[in-house]
């Protein structure tokens, strides 16, 4: 059995006789394709930058309560990229985030009568957890994080580009009330008593403050100084006391007393006060907070499907398809 090469001039001219019509083959495809793509539906991706900036101590054993982590697990969770990460892609967090935003109808589509404004089949209307499985599943929702530059995004797609950026932008919000709410810790629930007492005190000094109010205009009292020298008056002469002053000096002492009251709650209250400027400093260490870089801005541009990606796709495909073919043909 003798073996037949193929030598480079046959080659040579195998590529020159075949290429244009290669090239026209290869061509058209890419054209159909193109074509094709732009009936398909359109996406459109709104993007979040932010920094995350990482409690300085107590903040693993804080994200643990969030995720609901138990002690023994807590390892798996000592990064706090990794930590941030699986708030933003929490289940929780995507649900409330379909929820308020209204997202049923635009991630069920084919199960939605836009017309009518209402779902074809009552008896099977998604809920909410669905919805949030389903955009986490075909990752509508994705973040991201650079450990280098310490820059995070957070990327939003969706059919709408207008729903798309305020989902987005929402988003951030949810997330910091979501860690908010879900965080327990000792200090919280300083500041939560703390907060509590501090309102108690102001409606008291406010009250004892209508209180003075009305003695001074009952009693016609303009200064504390008119009833001190009433007071004084009695010790001026021991005998012949006017009758009228003696029934001034009980006012004296309730006056004295309203106004200590009123001290003392206005110095409590500015105590409350600053323990509880120095408590809120405290939790926001124990708390994960992120500041945002750029807000997620209206996507001029639809994110998939890519015309050109997928027509340079086709074309190179079908350019080797053609080649196989005219080569099995030239060569056999």
């Amino acid at each position: 059995m003798t073996v037949e090469y193929i030598k480079i001039a046959d080659l040579i001219f195998f590529f020159k006789k075949y290429f244009f019509k290669v090239f026209i083959i290869a061509f058209l495809s890419a054209i159909v394709t193109y074509g094709i793509t732009k009936f398909l539906p359109k996406s459109y991706k709104a993007t979040v930058s932010l920094i995350p900036l990482y409690p300085v101590d107590g903040g693993n054993d804080i994200l643990n309560a969030v995720l609901g982590v138990s002690t023994g697990l807590s390892q798996a969770f000592q990064n706090p990229y990794s930590n941030l990460t699986a708030i933003f892609l929490s289940r929780s967090v995507a649900e409330n985030v379909v929820s308020e935003n209204n997202l049923l109808p635009h991630i069920f589509k084919n199960k939605w009568d836009s017309e009518n404004n209402k779902w074809k089949d009552e008896e099977k209307i998604p809920t909410p957890t669905e919805g949030a499985l389903y955009m986490l599943k075909k990752e509508l929702i994705t973040y991201e994080q650079d450990p280098i530059l310490g820059v995070s995004v957070l990327e939003i797609e969706l059919d709408d580009p207008i729903i798309a950026m305020s989902v987005a932008n929402s988003y951030i919000k949810i997330v910091r009330k979501f860690i908010y709410d879900n965080t327990f810790s000792l200090t919280k629930e300083n500041r939560l008593f703390l907060e509590k007492q501090l309102a108690e005190t102001k409606i008291k000094y406010i009250n004892i403050s209508k209180v003075l109010m009305d003695y001074y205009n009952t009693n016609n009292v303009s200064s504390v100084s008119d009833i001190s020298n009433i007071a004084e008056g009695l010790n001026a002469s021991d005998a012949g006391i006017n009758p009228d002053i003696l029934k001034k000096v009980p006012q004296k002492v309730q006056l004295d007393y309203l106004l200590v009251q009123k001290a003392v709650l206005g110095s409590l209250m500015t105590s409350l006060s600053s323990q509880l400027e120095a408590i809120r400093s405290a939790e926001l260490k124990e708390v994960p907070q992120f500041t945002v870089l750029d807000s997620a801005i209206l996507p001029k541009k639809h994110s998939h499907p890519k015309e050109l990606l997928l027509s340079a796709v086709a074309f190179v495909f079908s350019s080797i398809v053609a080649f196989l073919i005219y080569f099995i043909k030239a060569f056999t």
